[in-house]
């Protein structure tokens, strides 16, 4: 039976947490294994000049030990960065080319770093020329082995591949297929050539028959393989239509992970990876859906948690960050100054559940159901803070590369309570109303909302609902069955009865 006594509703109170409520790993720095003395990297992007967007890629050696980084930034004119060479960001000698897509090649080798873009030469940098003493020990050598793509500064890049390889016959290369599609590079003509790939199916297209330079890409998933030839698709072949059990047996599921090209493929001259998606920022609406953090750090090991927020068109807010000194810390970018010990210090368990809730005011921390921190902005002698946290801002997330004591996130669990009112929305009445920063003096007991949880909705006296059907449920994917922003309570007086 459902509780029919009637209380307002705040309408972002209201929403189900977007994301499951089960815990999901944090992905730590991610090192892309990349010889950049043997393999040029390519980096697409689309920024505009002036646009202050960056490319920033970090280099490491194969113990993962850090090197140096290059970036590249869109002001007007545009700028480039070499760590420990430049001393700053410093013009390109040429200005690329004027087209808004761009695809730029970074080559490096022992003795200099060479930047193209869209074919022009922008950068030409000698090691040897630096006035930094540090430049050619950093990047002299053959030593560079991993790359990162960064994201928390270097929002410019879009995707990143290799620059072509020439082929080498009857080679093993490492390539899991089923997650990296393949692209190769041939110049023979059909009807003509003796060649052994051959565009043979009938749905080739004019455009892969008539031209010499063609780019086939061959996508594999775990029930099928796809070819396409300069963007034209001639073949997606089902391994359930053969007619040889082996087909299933040997290629399907998740099973290659390294290729070859055979001594006798006469037609393929390059190859390389399909553009791979820069790993962006994780949507969350931090006012509607609180964030909970999992850590087994230990007080005094100055382990770090560090979540970059940003607002819906991916531009940096601020960042909210905890230090695991002897006596806990926390910063809140462009609010506190600096580091500031936490009012309340932290449970002394090692495991510790964190959970950060903003609302249009304030940050409020627990830890482990503690309440460590309830930091309003307004209190800040930082002019920005308010500025920038204030209001219904944040609706991305991204834990920093610098966060090491992260092990899990999730959404923090929904609560409701019986007792609860808020008259955000007129004349909308439920029977029980999830917390919310305005709620706080409120009475009754607290309850997790759960998937099948059911809140029924009615509408003040001398009004009708409209937009749903009375109830809403809150389902398995933690979502409620109807997004209350799409209810509204109208006066019958103002209804067309007609």
């Amino acid at each position: 039976m459902h509780i029919t006594s009637v209380y307002f509703l705040t309408v972002a109170a209201l929403w189900c947490p977007a994301i499951s409520a089960e815990w999901t790993a944090v992905q730590r720095k991610v090192y892309i294994p990349w010889d950049l003395e043997a393999t040029p990297l390519q980096i697409k992007t689309d920024s505009t000049l002036g646009s202050g967007d960056r490319i920033v890629v970090w280099m490491y050696d194969k113990n993962s030990t850090y090197i140096s980084s290059v970036g590249v930034n869109f002001s007007s004119p545009m700028k480039y960065l070499i760590q420990y060479c430049t001393n700053s960001y410093t013009d390109l000698p040429v200005q690329p080319p004027v087209e808004v897509d761009k695809i730029w090649t970074f080559t490096k080798t022992e003795t200099a770093f060479i930047i193209t873009c869209n074919d022009v030469e922008v950068v030409n940098y000698l090691f040897a020329d630096s006035s930094n003493s540090g430049c050619f020990p950093k990047w002299g050598g053959s030593d560079v082995e991993q790359i990162q793509v960064d994201t928390n500064w270097g929002k410019a890049s879009d995707f990143y591949r290799a620059e072509w390889t020439v082929v080498q016959k009857s080679v093993n290369v490492p390539w899991d297929l089923e997650g990296t599609t393949l692209q190769i590079k041939t110049d023979f003509t059909l009807g003509i050539s003796n060649d052994r790939i051959r565009a043979t199916a009938p749905t080739a297209g004019q455009t892969c028959r008539t031209e010499v330079d063609k780019i086939w890409t061959i996508t594999k998933s775990e029930t099928n393989i796809i070819i396409t030839c300069n963007n034209v698709e001639v073949l997606n072949y089902l391994f359930t239509d053969s007619s040889d059990d082996r087909c299933v047996t040997k290629l399907g599921g998740d099973v290659v992970e390294e290729i070859s090209f055979g001594s006798s493929d006469t037609a393929s001259h390059l190859y390389r990876a399909e553009w791979t998606a820069v790993e962006r920022n994780i949507p969350w609406d931090l006012e509607a859906t609180r964030l909970q953090i999992k850590t087994d750090s230990t007080v005094g090991n100055f382990d770090w948690i560090m979540v970059n927020m940003y607002d819906k068109d991916s531009s940096y807010i601020g960042n909210v960050a905890l230090t695991f000194s002897s006596t806990m810390k926390y910063y809140i970018g462009s609010c506190t100054n600096s580091w500031t010990d936490l009012p309340v210090q932290p449970p002394v368990e090692v495991e510790k559940i964190w959970m950060i809730t903003k609302t249009e005011t304030a940050i409020i921390i627990t830890c482990n159901n503690v309440e460590v921190l309830n930091y309003l902005f307004a209190d800040s002698s930082n002019s920005k803070c308010v500025t920038r946290w204030g209001g219904d801002v944040v609706e991305e997330i991204q834990f920093h590369s610098w966060d090491n004591a992260t092990d899990f996130y999730r959404a923090g669990i929904l609560l409701y309570n019986q007792m609860g009112y808020d008259g955000a929305i007129p004349h909308l009445i439920l029977s029980a109303t999830v917390r919310s920063d305005r709620a706080r003096t409120q009475t009754g007991s607290w309850e997790a909302a759960e998937p099948g949880k059911i809140i029924t909705i009615i509408c003040n006296r001398k009004h009708v609902l409209l937009g749903g059907d009375g109830e809403i449920t809150c389902n398995n994917d933690y979502n409620w069955s109807t997004n209350v922003k799409d209810l509204e309570c109208k006066p019958i007086s103002k209804l067309d009865l007609r």
